[in-house]
C-alpha cells in the first residue's frame, strides 16, 4: 500500500481544481477549461497544487476549495504529464486533502524565467485536461 510520501509513479492519476469562474471555465466552448486554469499564482513558489487520485476522490478535492461558486476536477495521467517534460512530486501538506502534489516546472517563478515554455505547456495541459473533467460543481 502507498503512502502519499512515496514517490508518484507514471501509472498514478492526479486531480486538478479547475475554479468555476468564467476566467477558469467558460461553458459552451470546445475547450472550456481556460489556461489560466495552470497558470502558477505568486503563492506557487514550489509549483501548482494536483492530487493524487488514489489519496483522494475529484469530489472532494472539490469541496476543499474555498470558491463559493464550486469547482471542477479535471483528471491528468502521470504518463501523460510526464510526456510534456512534467513531473509530480508528493506535498502532503495539513489542510489539503489527501494526497497533495506539486508540479515543479509550473512553480511561479518558472513562469517568471521563462513563461512562453510555461504557457505553450499550459495549452498542451487545457487540451488533457478538457477530455479529463471528472467532476462538476452542482
Amino acid at each position: 500500500m502507498k503512502d502519499q510520501h512515496d514517490p508518484v509513479t507514471n501509472d498514478e492519476y492526479v486531480l486538478r481544481r479547475i475554479s468555476n469562474n468564467p476566467q477558469w471555465y467558460k461553458l459552451g466552448c470546445d475547450e472550456p477549461i481556460q489556461r489560466v486554469a495552470f497558470v502558477p499564482n505568486k503563492n506557487d513558489i514550489d509549483g501548482i497544487s494536483v492530487f493524487r487520485e488514489m489519496f483522494v476522490t475529484a469530489r472532494r478535492v472539490a469541496e476543499a476549495g474555498e470558491n463559493k461558486k464550486g469547482y471542477y476536477v479535471a483528471r491528468l495521467s502521470v504518463a501523460e504529464l510526464e510526456n510534456l517534460g512534467l513531473t509530480v512530486r508528493p506535498d502532503p501538506q495539513d489542510g489539503q486533502p489527501p494526497g497533495h502534489s506539486l508540479i515543479p516546472q509550473l512553480s511561479f517563478p518558472a513562469y517568471e524565467n521563462n513563461p512562453d515554455t510555461c504557457k505553450e505547456i499550459q495549452r498542451k495541459l487545457v487540451k488533457l485536461a478538457c477530455v479529463g473533467i471528472v467532476y462538476t460543481p452542482p
